[in-house]
C-alpha cells in the first residue's frame, strides 16, 4: 500500500483547493500555537514567522485565483 504522503504527490489540486487548505491550516495554527509556545514545542518567533508566511502564501494564492477568474 502506498503511503498517504506518497499518494498525495499524484493528486491534482485546484488553486481554490490549495487556498482553502492554507486557510484551514492557518486556523489550526491559530488554535494551537499559543499552547505549543507555552509547552516549549515551538519558539514564539518561529510561530510568528510561520504564521506570517502561511498567511502571505494564502493571500498570494487568493490573488492569483481572483486574477484568473473567467479565464479558461
Amino acid at each position: 500500500m502506498t503511503s498517504a504522503v506518497e499518494a498525495a504527490k499524484t493528486v491534482k489540486v485546484t488553486p481554490t483547493e490549495a487556498w482553502s487548505e492554507c486557510e484551514r491550516e492557518i486556523q489550526v495554527r491559530v488554535r494551537c500555537y499559543d499552547k505549543w509556545i507555552g509547552d516549549g514545542k515551538i519558539a514564539w518567533a518561529d510561530a510568528r514567522d510561520r504564521l506570517a508566511r502561511l498567511g502571505e502564501a494564502s493571500r498570494m494564492l487568493k490573488e492569483i485565483i481572483e486574477s484568473t477568474e473567467g479565464e479558461a
